[in-house]
C-alpha cells in the first residue's frame, strides 16, 4: 500500500498534446507561418532599390503627412498665446448663446466648443498650448491640473445632457445647470490665462 502511494506521488505528467489544446497549437503555428511570410515580403519590398516612382510616392506620402498634421491643428490659432486667446473668445461666444436662457443647449455643440468633438475649436489640443504657457510659471493663474479638470468637467456635463433628455425635463435642466457652472469656471480660468499671456 505504501509503495503504491509513493509511485502515484512521483508519476510524471504526460508530454502528449491533449485534444483540448490541439486546435490552439494549430492556430499558433498558422499565425507564426503567416507572420514569417509577411516579414519576408516586407524585407523584399524594402531591400528593392529606389526608383523614380518610389521617390515620387515617398514625396507624396511626406506631403500628405504634413497636410494631415496641419489639419489636426486648431483652427485660427498658430501659437500658444493665440490659441489661449481664441479659446477664451470661443468660451465667451458659447456663454452668449441664447440656448442657456432657454435651457435647451445641444450637448454636442458644447462639447464641440470644448474641443472634444471635432477639431475646429481652439480648445482642441489645448493642453500643448497650456504646457508652453506654464513652462514660464506665470503668476495669478490657476493650476494646470485644475484648468484641464474644469474643461473635462464641462465636457462631462455636456455629455450628460445628451442622455438626460430621456430622464425628463427636470433631469435635463439639472445637467444643463451643472454644465453652465462648469462653463463659467472655464471662462474664469481662461480669463486669467489670457491676462497672463498679455492679451
Amino acid at each position: 500500500m505504501l509503495r503504491w502511494q509513493c509511485n502515484e506521488r512521483h508519476r510524471r505528467p504526460s508530454r502528449t498534446i491533449l485534444p483540448s489544446t490541439f486546435p490552439l497549437c494549430i492556430l499558433l503555428l498558422s499565425c507564426l507561418f503567416c507572420l514569417e511570410t509577411r516579414l519576408s515580403s516586407w524585407e523584399k519590398a524594402f531591400a528593392a532599390p529606389k526608383s523614380q516612382a518610389n521617390t515620387v510616392a515617398s514625396r507624396r506620402a511626406v506631403g500628405l503627412g504634413i497636410l494631415l498634421a496641419n489639419a489636426a491643428q486648431p483652427a485660427g490659432a498658430t501659437g500658444a498665446t493665440e490659441q489661449i486667446v481664441a479659446s477664451k473668445k470661443a468660451l465667451d461666444k458659447l456663454r452668449a448663446d441664447e440656448c442657456w436662457t432657454r435651457v435647451d443647449c445641444n450637448g454636442d455643440d458644447i462639447r464641440r466648443v470644448a474641443g472634444t468633438v471635432g477639431t475646429v475649436s481652439p480648445l482642441f489640443k489645448i493642453k500643448d498650448a497650456l504646457m508652453e504657457v506654464y513652462v514660464d510659471d506665470p503668476p495669478d493663474v490657476p493650476d494646470l491640473e485644475d484648468v484641464l479638470q474644469h474643461l473635462s468637467q464641462l465636457d462631462y456635463q455636456a455629455y450628460c445632457t445628451i442622455f438626460a433628455i430621456n430622464g425628463g425635463p427636470e433631469s435635463f435642466r439639472k445637467f444643463m445647470a451643472q454644465a453652465s457652472v462648469a462653463l463659467d469656471t472655464c471662462i474664469k480660468d481662461f480669463t486669467a490665462l489670457s491676462k497672463a499671456v498679455g492679451a
